[in-house]
């Protein structure tokens, strides 16, 4: 399986949630599958005042959120930002929401992703579920120069929804 992601989308959204010092939060992440490849294309951020990775509320979330967007597009994994200790404390925690993304989908999703920003480091972590199922291990990604041209057409279908326009003609 390979993993593309813009890197210069990465290193912003790192550098975004830098600045709110002290704040922990995770969500989902939204991809689009090719073959064996996944581009991630967005992180949905859980509300304010949920617990981290609330393990059933997370997997429930990710299911609305699949069964929401349009085809091609899926929930791929899970993000966490935190301080490096505190994104260690939540691997097991982690680990559970990944099983649960991935029988989510089946057979149809190689490895849920995991990406840990975490708040005292200059560069983010991918990981995915080790073979035995009992821990993390590090995700090779691809950083792009640019989103791909399924990251247009998300971007477009994003749009319509929050203009609430819709392209169906009504008759």
């Amino acid at each position: 399986m390979s993993v593309h992601v813009c890197g210069d989308w990465i290193a912003a959204k790192l550098e975004e949630k830098q600045r709110q010092p002290g704040s922990a939060h995770a969500g989902v992440l939204l991809g689009a599958r090719t073959g064996q490849s996944t581009t991630v294309l967005r992180m949905v951020r859980t509300p304010d005042g949920m617990e981290l990775l609330d393990t059933a509320w997370h997997a429930a979330h990710a299911k609305t959120l699949d069964a929401m967007t349009p085809g091609g597009i899926e929930v791929c994994g899970a993000f966490v930002f935190g301080t490096s200790a505190k994104l260690a404390s939540l691997e097991s925690k982690a680990i559970a929401l990944l099983a649960a993304i991935g029988k989510m989908h089946g057979d149809n999703l190689q490895g849920p992703m995991l990406l840990l920003l975490p708040s005292d480091a200059k560069k983010p972590t991918w990981k995915v579920i080790a073979s035995s199922g009992n821990r993390l291990q590090p995700l090779d990604v691809k950083l792009t120069s640019s989103m791909p041209q399924v990251a247009y057409a998300y971007s477009c279908f994003t749009a319509l929804l929050q203009t609430g326009k819709s392209t169906r003609s009504s008759h």
